[in-house]
């Protein structure tokens, strides 16, 4: 219960991680450079759009977390961001995990038009509930209050609210959006794979 492990683990949080995460996005950043094409590529477009949806979520998370000074709604703001980023990510591993299994045949330039928009749909909306919560933190909002701590006094905690509820109705959208479309890329996978044999 040393309050050195508390302390150590939170500055080791807090000064510890951008760094890597900003050498990462440069390095993804530099090879998405040497590596543009002027040809249009539906396949490729939707892996960039996820690219900078997890790029943006990412760095969003990181000027927020820099804002906290007190448990307001500006650390669920911040980990919501950064875990979106991460999330975003790994919802373009699965698309380009999917399309390398379907390779032989690929996937039509259709279903990557709809990957990119959900894509998009589920960064924005991530983007927009981090900022709603972060909204609500800069008007002193409270996080983990119950009964009668939860109150909300001004108009910016409203705002932030409201905010923060359109912003998670649009990325559920975004994250049933890509159930949707994952799923039946592995229900069309398997009936393949079955037909095969």
């Amino acid at each position: 219960m040393d309050p050195l492990y508390h302390n150590g683990a939170t500055q080791l949080m807090r000064w510890g991680i951008f760094p890597v995460l900003i050498a990462f996005l440069i390095l993804g950043i530099r090879h998405l450079w040497h590596h543009r094409s002027k040809q249009k590529d539906f396949a490729r477009s939707a892996l960039i759009a996820g690219f900078w949806a997890s790029v943006s979520l990412t760095v969003l998370g990181i000027v927020l977390g820099a804002c906290i000074r007190s448990s307001t709604t500006l650390v669920p703001a911040h980990y919501h961001a950064s875990l979106g980023g991460v999330t975003v990510a790994f919802m373009t591993a699965a698309f380009l995990i999917a399309w390398t299994i379907k390779s032989k045949q690929g996937l039509s330039n259709k279903i990557w038009k709809s990957i990119k928009r959900q894509l998009a749909v589920f960064g924005i909306g991530q983007t927009v509930f981090a900022l709603g919560f972060a909204i609500g933190g800069v008007y002193g909002l409270s996080r983990k209050a119950y009964a009668s701590e939860q109150t909300v006094r001004s108009l910016g905690e409203y705002v932030g609210l409201i905010t923060m509820g359109l912003g998670g109705l649009i990325a559920v959208v975004g994250g049933l959006w890509f159930l949707f479309l994952i799923i039946r890329e592995l229900i069309g996978w398997f009936g393949h794979t079955q037909t095969a044999e």
